[in-house]
């Protein structure tokens, strides 16, 4: 006896044993959820500036643009910080690809006009420091070494992004540069933290 979808009653493929879907009603389905947490990350990341910043900011239309590249380009974000982390870039119109493949590799996003490849950290990620030099050499010997990686913990997500994104991540290229410690991103998170503190010096000191 056939087996059928049971969203649209399409007999199932032989292939699709273990399934009880059709092929376009599961792809359907991971467009609804990436659209889902596209929501979610829009309201985050707007009460974030609200309270923050303190002021009122909108991303409907970087919500609205993100949405079109999930269902026309196949974008796919793996969590809702990098989802956040979509938003701003589009906020602050930087072009970008998320889970991009680089040889055996995905980096969590591919700047090519900036020649960036970031990484959000989550807390129980990216704890081996010898794999993460293997691949990330690995990466920027695929990619050439006119690009840099950077590394923004997920915890700053998004509530530190939101103030200038494009020049925190060229602080922490250039301090690493600074401070003779060339793409050694270990030393990310600390920049990231130097910069919202000096912004916050300088803020203090207009008023």
């Amino acid at each position: 006896m056939d087996r059928e979808c049971l969203f649209c009653g399409t007999v199932l493929d032989e292939t699709r044993k273990d399934s009880y879907i059709c092929e376009e009603c599961d792809y359907k389905i991971k467009l609804l959820k990436q659209i889902t947490k596209l929501d979610s990350a829009r309201i985050k990341i707007e009460k974030s500036v609200k309270k923050h910043l303190r002021r009122d900011c909108s991303y409907e239309e970087e919500r609205d643009n993100i949405a079109r590249k999930i269902i026309k380009e196949k974008f796919q974000f793996g969590s809702s910080d990098e989802t956040c982390f979509a938003l701003q870039l589009e906020k602050e119109h930087i072009r970008y690809f998320p889970n991009y493949k680089i040889g055996k590799y995905r980096v969590d996003f591919f700047l090519p006009d900036m020649k960036r490849i970031i990484e959000i950290d989550g807390e129980i990620f990216h704890t081996d420091e010898d794999r993460d030099f293997i691949r990330e050499r690995s990466i920027m010997s695929s990619v050439g070494e006119e690009y840099e990686i950077v590394r923004i913990p997920a915890s700053y997500v998004p509530n530190y992004i939101i103030k200038n994104l494009r020049e925190i991540i060229e602080f922490i290229v250039d301090k690493r540069k600074f401070d003779g410690r060339f793409r050694d991103t270990r030393w990310d998170k600390q920049y990231l933290g130097e910069y919202l503190n000096l912004q916050s010096y300088l803020r203090r000191n207009k008023r």
